[in-house]
């Protein structure tokens, strides 16, 4: 069984509704096609989209197609068009959203209702924070390909990916992650504590980062704080253990100094001098 969307975002709001109601979704068939067009009024010119040809070609079990697109009139004419196309060859059934345009708005209504009903305030929780939360899904699948090099192969499947030869879906994929980032928190303290700070972080393998301001009479010629400011990471050798280097690359937050590099005897000269971080 197919399920055919639209966006990638429809395909993966199924996904989530799917995983919601504790359904099977891993084994069924689901396809993007990253967008429609508006189908060609002359019945002969009409073809099926490349990523839907090349998908039920490598995929002959399929029988039964659901069209999942938006619930728009150039969705509805893209779904008359596929059905006409695969009439007598498959059993294609319409899949429209219940609610919304498109799925993406029938997860986002659906899970806003959900929000609001489970949702606790900062008053009624405490100290809350926001944190950015990456996600990170992986999909792939082995293809054959015959050349003469490993490089020749992947040249050869590139361009063919490009050209729309590979359509990936939900049966390719590996695997899905969570990563939370720390939120970000403004305090003031010296150049040798953000250093401290920033050594101990890259010991347990975290870059953080911050910003190192100077102080105004460090300089012979007037800036503004924001030309005066630099945001700085702590992937830099001058904070991480056994690198034998003390290189800081930082960037100015007004673009004047967009990457500067600091050596270790002008950092050392003009930390007493670095306002806050």
């Amino acid at each position: 069984m197919l399920y055919l969307f639209e966006s990638a975002i429809d395909l993966l709001s199924f996904a989530a509704m799917a995983q919601e109601d504790r359904l099977p979704w891993r084994s069924q068939h689901l396809l993007s096609l990253a967008g429609v067009y508006q189908p060609k009024k002359n019945l002969t010119e009409r073809h099926l989209p490349l990523a839907l040809s090349q998908y039920l070609r490598d995929h002959r079990e399929i029988q039964t197609i659901y069209l999942c697109l938006d619930n728009d009139l150039a969705g509805r004419s893209a779904a008359d068009a596929i059905r006409q196309q695969l009439a007598g060859r498959y059993v294609v059934l319409d899949g429209f959203p219940c609610q919304g345009k498109d799925y993406n708005d029938w997860l986002c209504l659906t899970e806003g209702a959900n929000h609001q009903n489970s949702i606790k305030t900062r008053e009624e929780y405490g100290t809350m924070s926001e944190y950015k939360v990456l996600i990170t899904e992986t999909w792939k699948r082995a293809v054959t390909v015959d050349a003469e090099s490993r490089e020749e192969a992947e040249a050869a499947v590139r361009c063919q990916y490009k050209n729309g030869e590979y359509a990936l879906a939900s049966v390719d994929s590996d695997g899905v992650s969570f990563s939370a980032q720390y939120p970000e928190q403004q305090v003031e303290l010296s150049y040798g504590k953000l250093r401290e700070l920033f050594r101990k972080a890259e010991r347990g393998g975290i870059h953080v980062s911050g910003y190192i301001t100077f102080r105004a009479d460090s300089f012979s010629t007037a800036y503004s704080e924001r030309s005066r400011t630099y945001a700085v990471s702590s992937d830099n050798k001058a904070f991480q253990p056994n690198m034998g280097g003390y290189s800081i690359y930082a960037r100015c937050l007004d673009g004047t100094d967009p990457a500067s590099d600091w050596s270790s005897i002008w950092l050392r000269n003009t930390a007493e001098n670095v306002g806050g971080a």
